[in-house]
């Protein structure tokens, strides 16, 4: 019967280390994340408001807030959904245009055909 004091490499990854993950705090607690849970606090009760004044609204006998009591919650649960997605949504990937600014072509009078040249020059003339 042998002890062994180091974890197998099968062992390693069946007890993770307790914590939280690496980037939380950047996640919920940034600037970004910060903007976001404000639009939040703002957005949902908002909602849930309009729903309910929209119900006091249909009880008096306007028929067609019947629809808007149910659709201003439904706007709620959407801001909460959108919240979560805007918090999880990787930075600066697809969001991040600064960086793909140089490799967009760039534009040379050279390269236009006659009948484009001809139409600039006509909005050049409309312009002036």
């Amino acid at each position: 019967m042998s002890l062994t004091l180091a974890p197998t490499p099968r062992d390693a990854h069946a007890h993770p280390t307790p914590g939280p993950p690496p980037g939380w705090r950047a996640r919920w607690l940034g600037a970004r994340a910060r903007w976001l849970h404000l639009a939040l606090l703002i957005a949902f009760p908002g909602c849930l408001y309009a729903g309910w004044w929209q119900l006091h609204r249909a009880l008096s006998g306007n028929t067609l807030s019947y629809l808007y009591t149910f659709e201003w919650p439904l706007f709620a649960v959407l801001s909460v959904w959108g919240w979560w997605q805007l918090l999880h949504a990787p930075v600066g990937s697809e969001l991040d245009v600064v960086g793909r600014a140089a490799d967009l072509p760039r534009w040379s009078p050279e390269e236009e055909s006659p009948e484009l040249r001809r139409y600039n020059e006509l909005l050049d003339q409309l312009a002036a």
